[in-house]
């Protein structure tokens, strides 16, 4: 038994050892290069592979291939091959015996291609045209099973000379060889031998045939010109859907799917029952619904159309409801906003009478009336009276714009009219809009002149002066709330004024987008609406509000991803360059005034940039200019000469200076050298015309009499002096070409305050600046940088979230973010009220991004025999969804689509 076992051991271990070497392969490379046998060009692409294996390889682009794995034995050979179009094939044995790379290069030469003659001839004949040729694609039900999409024009993507345009998450553009577009009608598609189209626009909408995927056969899309066969609309080709038959196809079929934590928010549910009543009577039930969100995409024009600065509340021109009621517009039968609160109603009294007509009597006119004419409001309780026909009751009186009737005073407060209709509780009762004329088809103030519209009803609906003044144009702007949030309620900046110099935009949008205003005047009032007010401004005087002081200035982007504006709030008065200038400087002339000339100027010595300080003088007398001259005062008289105080030349160090080295450029000369060419080289006739010109006749040129910094000369004879009437010149190079006011006196980094030590904005920053124009004007100006931040911490002490300096407490150094010590406000947020109905037809344009669509279709059969079969068909769908293009985007909200078909 041993014995047994032992030579088991060594059977299997010789067994394996067998199987081992086998199992290990040694392998090698086949690499090289193949080229022209003529030109030794590299051949780029030619195949090169082994025969009778899948080992190959094609050369790159410098002729090079590489075979890899390729399995070496003692016996291995094999047939290399090359084959590359216009050359002869080559061939070439190779050996693998060991497992060394094979490196062989070769050489193909070219090849004669001999083709044989070709005679082509032709003959006429007539042909059926169902039977032209035409290039077809079809789309099966195997391929339809593969993806579940509720609309059948997801199906048609990647197909040959389709072009297909995904613009929703339901919403596909179909056409084919090109003249795509959002509503393409050059496609024709047909439905089991229906067409398709929407109905009066020729177009297609895939996703509002109520077809469901489930139940479709096929789908052919025949490519090219069909109107010969297909009739209209198949300019570019046709797209035929089949659906199944009932009787071939029995069974229930239903399948649900969607996404799961993502913003798309989209499931979908199809379903499809098919069954046979009997051997001639078949019936088919399919339906469709899906839900989803698109992608909330609004252009910053989209948006900006839609919000109340731009449009106002265009539906308020046409609901039928009196929405404002100020006649001190000059428009309207209103009162202004004094007389309301005075309870000061012009011509009307509280014992003002409606007359209701009774029983066909005369009115007040002498024309019989009826029950269902004219309210006449009468001017006192007598007036009425007398009257015959009339129940005279008391009424309130009289507020708003539009033509009056009896609302019946629902409040009680004695006055009508009076809570117009916009959305607020404008007689602050607690209640909204519950007391407001409205139209009511009757002429109800008796000024109608008769039936001016044509209808056989005297003053009734669509008749002058009926229902006037309850929708007309004014009503787009005026609503009686404060909009723009500055206290001041419908004033002109939030209306629109019909000015062409403003782009047709109304003063809101207009101050936004070209005047930096956000909102006007809002900084001269402590408290709005009950909240303090963190722009308030103590200091301003009406004279500031007058120049515009009290605006809030800044300026705004638009954040596609928050579909809203962002504002950056101008903090800062730095005028035009945005930087704070330094409002100190060494004044050596004592006029007060910054002089560019005065002083540590920069100038161009031969061509290079040096430091200059001028050689200054002492100016006497009255008449100081900053030249160097004798002085007159002002009547003429001679005072004193300007006494040269240093002659220090250029680099403007004196003796007496420890830092004095040895005299330079114009030291000791005895005269205070100016450098002067202001205007360059022109004649003495145009330096005359110049109001500070001074002519120099020797060179020509001509300057102001003030050695300006920068002012260049070149010393053409090399002896370190400026001479006149020699080969120096002198160019003009004051200012310089930048924009800027180039400092000439020494300007001190104290900031914008000129005091040293306070650390305000400008201080210390290493930057010398010049408070240019607009500066420390009191408008601001510059923001900074940062688009809807936050505020600057404070301690809320009265827990309302707003900073109010006499309550709450502000600590610069704790919560001082941006250095410039005082309290930095919120950017102002954008709270604008969404415009939904831009043209006021009742019709919402701005999108909420839902897609819905539901479809669902009945099929019945009768099949009495092979030969003969009758379809009765219907179906219907129900689509909200958007299209987005490149000039718009096109909304369907509640479009039904309902067909029939026998």
């Amino acid at each position: 038994m041993i014995v047994f076992i032992l030579h088991m051991i060594n059977y299997i271990k010789n067994y394996l050892l067998f199987i081992l070497s086998i199992g290990i392969a040694f392998s090698v490379n086949i690499k090289g290069t193949i080229t022209d046998v003529d030109t030794n060009e590299p051949l780029i692409g030619a195949n090169v592979y082994i025969e009778g294996t899948s080992k190959g390889s094609a050369t790159d682009a410098n002729g090079s291939f590489f075979i890899s794995d390729v399995r070496s034995c003692s016996t291995c050979k094999y047939k290399l091959k090359v084959m590359y179009i216009g050359y002869e094939q080559y061939e070439k044995s190779i050996e693998a015996f060991s497992n060394e790379d094979i490196i062989t290069d070769l050489k193909l030469k070219t090849a004669s291609i001999e083709t044989a003659t070709t005679k082509i001839t032709a003959k006429k004949r007539q042909d059926k045209v169902i039977d032209a040729p035409a290039a077809i694609e079809l789309v099966s039900a195997s391929d339809i099973k593969k993806e579940e999409s509720t609309n059948l024009g997801s199906y048609l993507k990647g197909i040959k000379g389709v072009d297909f345009t995904s613009s929703g998450v339901n919403n596909y553009s179909i056409s084919v060889r090109g003249f795509n577009s959002s509503f393409s009608s050059r496609l024709l598609t047909l439905t089991d031998g229906r067409i398709a189209n929407i109905p009066a626009l020729r177009v297609v909408n895939y996703s509002s045939i109520p077809q469901s995927s489930k139940d479709i056969e096929s789908i052919e899309v025949a490519l090219g010109p069909s109107t010969a066969l297909y009739g209209a609309n198949a300019h570019s080709g046709v797209v035929n859907i089949t659906s199944k038959s009932p009787a071939d196809s029995e069974g229930f079929d239903i399948s649900v799917s969607g996404t799961v934590n993502d913003d798309l928010d989209l499931y979908k549910i199809s379903s499809r029952w098919a069954s046979k009543i009997n051997n001639k009577l078949s019936f088919k039930l399919s339906n469709t619904y899906l839900q989803a969100y698109e992608w909330p995409f609004i252009s910053e024009q989209e948006y900006k159309l839609h919000t109340y600065p731009y449009s106002g509340n265009p539906i308020r021109t046409s609901d039928g409801k009196d929405n404002n009621p100020w006649g001190a517009t000059g428009l309207g039968q209103g009162v202004t906003q004094l007389q309301y609160q005075n309870i000061n109603i012009p011509g009307q009294s509280v014992n003002t009478m409606v007359g209701y007509y009774l029983n066909e009597h005369p009115g007040a006119d002498g024309i019989l009336n009826t029950e269902d004419d004219i309210l006449f409001t009468f001017s006192s309780q007598e007036e009425c009276f007398d009257a015959p026909g009339y129940t005279c009751t008391p009424i309130s009186k009289i507020i708003g714009d539009g033509e009056a009737n009896n609302t019946g005073d629902p409040d009680g407060d004695g006055f009508m009219g009076e809570d117009w209709f916009n959305g607020y509780d404008d007689d602050g009762d607690g209640l909204i809009d519950e007391d407001y004329f409205f139209a009511d088809g009757i002429d109800n103030d008796g000024d109608c002149p008769g039936d001016t519209n044509g209808d056989g009803v005297i003053c009734g609906w669509g008749d002058e002066n009926v229902d006037e003044d309850i929708d007309w144009q004014n009503d787009t702007w005026i609503d009686g709330y404060d909009n723009n949030g500055n206290g001041i309620i419908d004033e002109e900046a939030e209306r629109y004024d019909n000015d062409i110099e403003k782009f047709n935009l109304p003063e809101w949008a207009y101050n936004m987008e070209y005047k930096d205003i956000i909102v006007t005047k809002i900084k001269q009032q402590e408290y709005i609406n009950g909240e303090y007010n963190v722009w308030y401004d103590p200091t301003l005087t009406p004279n500031d509000v007058d120049l515009g002081k009290a605006h809030l200035r800044g300026s705004n982007i638009y954040d596609e991803d928050l579909r809203k504006m962002l504002f950056d709030v101008y903090i800062y008065d730095f005028g035009e360059d945005g930087m704070p200038g330094d409002n100190a400087w060494n004044d050596s002339f004592g006029d007060g005034n910054l002089i560019p000339h005065e002083g540590y100027n920069q100038m161009q010595v031969n061509g290079t940039s040096i430091n200059v300080p001028f050689e200054s003088c002492l100016e006497v007398g009255e008449t100081a200019n900053g030249i160097c001259t004798d002085e007159y005062n002002s009547l003429g008289q001679y005072l004193a000469p300007d006494l040269i105080t240093s002659d220090c030349g250029l680099d403007g160090i004196c003796p007496n200076n420890p830092n004095w080295i040895e005299a330079d450029f114009g030291e000791g000369n005895g005269q205070w050298d100016v450098f002067d060419f202001n205007y360059g080289q022109i004649t003495e006739e145009e330096c005359n015309n110049i109001n500070d010109g001074v002519y120099y006749p020797n060179l020509q040129l001509c300057g102001n009499g003030i050695a300006d910094e920068g002012d260049e000369w070149i010393d053409g004879n090399n002896d370190f002096i400026f001479t006149f009437n020699s080969a120096d010149m002198i160019n003009d190079t004051y200012p310089y070409a930048n924009g800027e006011l180039d400092q000439g006196e020494e300007i001190y980094d104290w900031g914008q305050d000129g005091i040293e030590g306070t650390n305000d904005l400008g201080e210390g920053d290493g930057l010398l600046i010049v408070p240019d124009i607009n500066e420390l004007d009191g408008i601001y100006d510059t923001g900074d940088n940062c688009y809807g931040c936050e505020g600057e911490e404070f301690h809320d002490l009265d827990n309302d979230g707003i900073y109010n300096p006499a309550v709450d407490d502000f600590i610069p150094q704790i919560h001082d973010t941006n250095g410039d010590g005082v309290y930095t406000p919120p950017d102002y947020e954008d709270n604008f009220a969404i415009v939904r109905d831009l043209d006021g037809d009742g019709l919402e344009e701005y999108p909420d991004f839902e897609v819905k669509n539901s479809k669902g279709e009945f099929r019945l059969d009768y099949d009495p025999n092979p030969d003969l079969n009758i379809t009765f068909q219907t179906g219907y769908s129900w689509s909200k969804s958007q299209q987005v293009t490149g000039i718009g985007r096109y909304l369907t909200d509640g479009y039904e689509y309902t067909y029939y078909q026998l």
